[in-house]
């Protein structure tokens, strides 16, 4: 094994990652820059090294400088202009500016709480959205369904005094999906009444999934068997005459 990719490993194990992947390892870096580039004595031989020493300690400040990096604005014009909406999905409410963009239009979809942005004379309005985390844009990709891309366009802010234009980052409708918009603009009232709290819980289990996807192995196996054991403690409150089971019935049965 390469022996940069050895002692980043073996960094790794000691924060408590076993058995992980190269991204893992490279988080695990990240979340130790503090002590790589500052204890180098805390992580064992490997760190003195004057060769491997110095290029751990770049690579975890190189890794650091991209967990925290901005990937430049992003332009929203549906669900994601409520407040609520984000709190659900990163837990907080970033930074966003109101805005317009010419040559496109905003329409409501059948059957759907997402608005469309599509091409065609007129403009849409929206809200330009500043200081995403890498993981955070991340999360915003996965609520998109696949009948959006993504692409590059010119806003403009409308409380700007100098009336800037901002590149930004969008979610344009495709055109082979045309016929599920409708004729009506998207209506935030509409979304708010009929959708709100099923996209919110939506955002929530998005956010769940990706601290998940982020847990190494051993973390995933003590959560799991941590609910084993909750659970049989649970059970261990009923009698064992089988009368338990009147307990777990639904709650249209107990008139609630």
């Amino acid at each position: 094994m390469d022996p940069l990719l050895l002692a980043a490993s073996r960094l790794a194990s000691h924060a408590g990652v076993n058995e992980a992947d190269a991204g893992v390892v490279g988080k695990a870096l990240v979340g130790h820059v503090e002590e790589v580039t500052g204890k180098p004595l805390v992580w064992g031989a490997e760190l003195e090294d004057p060769w491997l020493g110095p290029r751990i300690a770049e690579a975890a400040e190189e890794a650091m400088k991209s967990i925290k990096a901005d990937w430049g604005p992003v332009f929203v014009y549906g669900p994601l202009l409520l407040p609520a909406v984000w709190g659900e999905l990163i837990g907080r409410v970033p930074e966003m500016a109101p805005a317009k963009i010419w040559g496109f239009v905003r329409r409501g979809l059948i059957c759907s709480p997402e608005a469309a942005l599509v091409v065609d004379e007129g403009l849409a309005v929206g809200q330009v959205v500043y200081g995403l985390l890498p993981w955070e844009r991340k999360l915003v990709d996965v609520v998109m369904e696949d009948t959006f891309a993504m692409s590059r366009g010119s806003v403009r802010l409308i409380e700007d005094e100098l009336q800037q234009d901002v590149e930004v980052t969008m979610y344009l409708w495709r055109e082979e999906f045309l016929d599920g918009v409708t004729d009506e603009d998207w209506s935030i009232e509409t979304f708010e009444k009929e959708w709100l709290q099923e996209y919110m819980s939506f955002c929530r289990d998005m956010r769940k999934q990706k601290d998940l996807d982020a847990l190494g192995d051993e973390e995933l196996k003590e959560m799991t068997m941590t609910g084993r054991r909750s659970q049989k403690d649970e059970e261990g409150d009923f009698p064992e005459d089988g009368m338990g089971s009147q307990f777990s019935s639904s709650p249209q049965q107990h008139g609630l």
